[in-house]
């Protein structure tokens, strides 16, 4: 955010915010958002002459106030600086000019020895793996993102497993849980030892 270009800034604030596809992200019209909502239909999502199911994301306070601070010049809400849509190559070239500039061209995984490169398509599996440790169940990702739950347990899989953010929940939960109280009560106590004059000691 420090070092990219405003454009790029508003793309990743979308895409993190709403989990959707780049292409959904750069022909996201005006239209779609009404002040508190986003409502779209997937371009991927069509077969045929079929249309995708409606997704419906309510925004976040960091989106809306991104998008109420914006000047509408275009029907759409990303263009380039002089209110034309993006091209995807043009829009790849400034997301990876950005991401260069700040030094997350690629990145270690926990688990893993080799750096993967990041591309702008992978905000949609940190969307759902935010949703997941901010306690969506799969079923409450799958309305945002649009991704099927096969696909959002196989994105858990791989990402959420090894972060430190879902094993510290997962220890909270259990600690402030009623139903694991009789656990979190359980202590160590020394054994009873008995002696030979029929005494024992604790």
């Amino acid at each position: 955010m420090k070092v990219a270009p405003i454009e790029m800034q508003r793309a990743l604030i979308l895409g993190l915010h709403t989990g959707q596809r780049e292409g959904d992200i750069l022909r996201m019209p005006w239209s779609a958002y009404d002040g508190s909502r986003i409502i779209l239909r997937q371009g991927k999502a069509r077969r045929g002459s079929k249309l995708g199911p409606l997704i419906e994301i309510p925004c976040t306070a960091a989106l809306r106030r991104m998008l109420d601070g914006m000047d509408r010049t275009s029907p759409l809400i990303l263009t380039t600086k002089t209110g034309q849509s993006f091209k995807k190559r043009y829009f790849a070239r400034l997301w990876n000019e950005a991401t260069s500039k700040a030094g997350l061209q690629a990145v270690a995984l926990p688990g893993s020895d080799q750096a993967v490169e990041l591309h702008y398509h992978d905000l949609r599996g940190t969307a759902v793996t935010l949703l997941s440790e901010a306690g969506c169940t799969p079923q409450q990702v799958a309305t945002i993102t649009g991704h099927s739950l096969k696909t959002v347990h196989r994105i858990l899989e791989r990402y959420l497993a090894r972060t430190r953010g879902l094993a510290e929940q997962a220890i909270f939960n259990f600690e402030n849980s009623p139903r694991t109280k009789f656990a979190n009560q359980l202590q160590t106590v020394a054994p009873l030892t008995v002696v030979k004059k029929g005494k024992s000691n604790a």
